[in-house]
This record gives C-alpha cells, structure tokens and sequence, in this order.
C-alpha cells in the first residue's frame, strides 16, 4: 500500500487530475451483498441468486418499466457507508462509474459541484474539474426522466447501451487524465458488474506506467482475464490490497490530508 499511498500523495500535492472509477460493487462490504441489490432481487422473486452481482437483474427476463422508479427510491433511502462518503474527502477531477445510484453525487458535493453525464449525448462544460468534476454515469442512473438516459431493461439493451453510451463516454478516461494524472478504480468486480474487464482494458491500454491503482479488499477475487495479467506485469496497472477508503482514512488520521486539501 506505501507505493500507493506516495502516488497519491504526490498527484495531489502537484494537483495533477485525479480521475475516479466506481463500480457497481462499491456499496457491498466483503461476502454482505448490497442491501439495494438484496431487495430487488427479492423484489424480482431472485433472492438465491446473488453471485452474479448486478448482472442477476436482467438473467430473469426484461424488466418492468416502473421497475427503476421503485429502485430509485430505494437509493434515496440507503444510507452511505463511512467507506464511500470519505471518498468526497478527495478533490476528484471526474469520476466514472457503472452504479445505478442517483445519489452518488451527494458523496462528492461536500467539496465540489459535480456535473452529471448520462449519454455520449453530452459533454460537460470541462471534461476535468476540481471544483465542477463531471460524473459519468456510464450505463444511466434510475431517476433519471429522460427514457435515454435511464438503465436498460434486457439484454439487449444493455448491450445497445455499452455500445452507444457506455464504452464512448469510459473511453473519454485517458483524456480526463492527461498523462499526468492518476485513475484509481474502487468497488469493481468485473464478474459482477456491467461495466467488463474488456471495456477497462480498452479504455486505458495506453496508460502510462503505475498510472492505474486498482483497490480491492483481500477477499475480492481479481479479473480472470490474460490482458489484465499482462497490465499488471508491465505495471500499467497497480493492485493495491486495501480499498480506497483505507488510504484516505489514514492520511486524514495523521492529518496529512489537511495539508493537500489546502485551496490554490
């Protein structure tokens, strides 16, 4: 974790962009599945089947339009865990995420004023901010009025929407961070999530050396796939061996983050 943490260190003391990626996983603490997940799947008549992540919404056939409507609500209803909402303790220049939530701008806005993205429809005003990051919500969020901009209820809509939507906009990464910059990816498991570890590795094959820190709790399984073996063989791609959160805590423990967080 010491290489990890001095990357971090010195990528906001020289307030170079620091972009992140959180996946669908982000809620869920070791084996506890995510409490909005475990409801929709019994609210879908799944409950068994929890293994495959968010993927288990759409394997028992299309769903229901008012479907997102009623998770919307109970997004607005789940209270964060200490593990994400320290994560608005860090001046983000965008983040990039596969969650279905409405309210993960709301763990951002103690700092900064994010910008919602939902379609390759739209460009922010800045495609990197500290103080306006934009938040791509890469596959739609569930409040979201425009039809367009909701997630998709079948297969094949989801592979329609990675397509037209997903891949375009996560394809924007590199750009947002300059070779510069850091992506730290947190809360991600690929077997589990709608955003593949073939979009990853598209979207950041040309990441420069230790640019991608990938954060994971021990007990979280890595990407079975020969293109991520090679990333991190060649040290495009860090895995650090503790979630994002721990960093962040430690530095704000021995009041170091104070000292970064300090204004230009």
């Amino acid at each position: 974790m010491t290489e990890a943490r001095n990357l971090l260190i010195s990528t906001l003391e020289e307030k170079r962009p620091l972009v992140l990626v959180l996946g669908q996983d982000a809620w869920r603490e070791n084996s506890q599945e995510d409490p909005v997940l475990a409801k929709a799947l019994v609210h879908l008549q799944r409950e068994e089947s929890t293994q495959r992540g968010w993927l288990e919404l759409l394997d028992a056939g299309p769903l229901k339009p008012s479907f997102y409507e009623w998770l919307s609500e109970r997004f607005s209803r789940r209270v964060p865990p200490d593990w994400l909402t320290v994560l608005g303790e860090i001046p983000w220049s965008a983040i990039f995420t596969s969650a279905l939530d409405p309210t993960v701008k709301d763990l951002f806005t103690k700092h900064q004023r994010p910008e919602l993205v939902l379609t390759n429809a739209e460009m922010p005003p800045a495609i990197r901010s500290r103080i306006r990051p934009p938040i791509y919500h890469l596959f739609g969020h569930a409040d979201s009025p425009d039809q367009k901009a909701r997630p998709p209820l079948n297969r094949n809509q989801l592979n329609t929407r990675r397509v037209t939507d997903a891949l375009p906009l996560f394809s924007r990464i590199l750009d947002t961070t300059t070779k510069l910059g850091l992506v730290l990816i947190d809360g991600l498991i690929t077997e589990r999530d709608w955003l593949q570890i073939e979009d990853v590795l598209g979207a950041i094959g040309n990441a420069s050396i230790r640019q991608v820190l990938w954060f994971k709790s021990h007990s979280t399984p890595l990407p079975k796939n020969e293109g991520f073996n090679e990333a991190i063989t060649a040290s495009r791609i860090l895995i650090v061996n503790e979630r994002l959160s721990t960093v962040i805590t430690e530095l704000r423990a021995v009041s170091r983050l104070a000292d970064l967080m300090a204004p230009d």
